[in-house]
């Protein structure tokens, strides 16, 4: 019996082998998966990094003080620049010209507010 198991694991392991060569595999453009990565400096000490990934959706990520604070936003109706917001609503970034501002949560539920800009 054991001579039989050796040439049908041969047989299936060339097969195998034979078949991920001819997979076509996806590629990912670089162009879309990182956006428009942009840096602020925020007027409480923050260090806030914007991800535009395209004008509808944003990731956001700074150091709260305690951690890293990482959200998703969507684009909202601005009178003026672009305005952002999370699905949970606890984020919300509203840029224009090169400066905005962050609301976020506070560690006791209160929205705290702070400026930011480039740097």
């Amino acid at each position: 019996m054991r001579t039989y198991v050796l040439p049908l694991t041969v047989a299936l392991l060339s097969g195998a082998c034979a078949s991920i060569h001819s997979v076509a595999l996806p590629t990912i453009d670089n162009s879309q998966a990182a956006g428009n990565l942009v840096r602020y400096q925020c007027d409480n000490g923050h260090r806030l990094t914007v991800n535009y990934k395209n004008s509808d959706e944003i990731d956001i990520s700074f150091h709260d003080g305690k951690g890293i604070v990482v959200g998703n936003a969507r684009n909202a109706p601005a009178a003026s620049g672009a305005y952002y917001v999370s699905d949970a609503n606890n984020l919300r970034w509203h840029e224009k010209g090169g400066s905005g501002i962050l609301n976020y949560p506070a560690s006791d539920g209160r929205m705290l507010e702070t400026r930011c800009s480039t740097r």
